[in-house]
């Protein structure tokens, strides 16, 4: 069960208390260990823990994409290990676009890592542990085709098309 954090006194500990924070807690990962995430709008960091012996232990930190983040937080298993990676979301920019993050617990390092990142629609291809990307543009950005696959932990570009610009007439 997810749930927003209301007062806990056994939160994790914020780089600022007076600052108004996001905070979600839960067995979002795996379904048995339980995290928390929590999000500092001062200092744009995404900071995440793990409940271990009833105390909270650090696995890892992250400076946001943007200052607005998170606008949208998700729990999905995008490479069919059992396990759920995490993807925080941009809110969507006046042409609709909107950027993911994603991070990965690692087993290996006992910790969850930045793997990568990509923007507006997606789909996940959990059997070739792929993504694709369909970047539409805007006036001041190409619009894009990516494909991302998964390679040591990390959610790396395998293929980019981009579409170059139309100068539009601007009478």
């Amino acid at each position: 069960i997810i749930f927003d954090w209301n007062g806990n006194k056994s939160r994790p500990i914020s780089h600022y208390e007076d600052d108004p924070i996001t905070h979600i807690v839960g067995k979002f990962i795996d379904g048995t260990q339980i995290f928390a995430l929590d999000y500092v709008p001062a200092d744009t960091l995404i900071n995440f823990y793990r409940l271990e012996q009833d105390k909270w232990k650090t696995m890892g930190s992250h400076r946001a994409i943007a200052d607005c983040m998170p606008f949208l937080v998700g729990f999905i298993d995008m490479d069919d290990d059992k396990r759920n990676e995490i993807i925080v979301r941009t809110p969507p920019n006046m042409n609709g676009n909107t950027w993911q993050d994603v991070f990965r617990y690692s087993s290996e390092n006992d910790s969850i890592e930045f793997a990568g990142n990509f923007s507006t629609d997606f789909e996940i291809k959990k059997e070739s542990k792929t993504v694709e990307e369909t970047h539409e543009g805007s006036w001041y950005t190409t619009p894009t085709k990516a494909l991302y696959q998964w390679h040591n932990n990390r959610l790396i570009a395998r293929k980019l098309i981009a579409l170059p610009l139309v100068e539009a007439d601007m009478r």
